[in-house]
């Protein structure tokens, strides 16, 4: 590695420590005084995760020869339904 070469590395390794020491100086990283969500809440979204998890194992147990009209439902709520319960 040439002279030039090892200034440079130097040089940005520098500036990344300096970085590093005068970031909490410019970003404040304080941790919230409460919580998000409250015990509450967070049962709520464990509950509705189950709730939208058993209707995609409903739709994929439905008959495929079950009305139209039903089957048109399903398909949408388990569009919808899929990305909810990928978050």
């Amino acid at each position: 590695m040439s002279v030039r070469h090892c200034v440079t590395a130097a040089g940005l390794a520098g500036m990344v420590v300096v970085g590093a020491a005068i970031r909490p100086l410019l970003i404040d990283d304080a941790a919230p005084t409460h919580p998000v969500l409250n015990p509450v809440e967070v049962g709520l979204a464990q509950d509705m995760l189950a709730h939208h998890s058993q209707a995609l194992t409903m739709n994929s147990r439905l008959d495929p020869g079950a009305d139209p009209a039903v089957t048109a439902i399903a398909r949408r709520i388990d569009t919808s339904n899929a990305a909810r319960s990928a978050s």
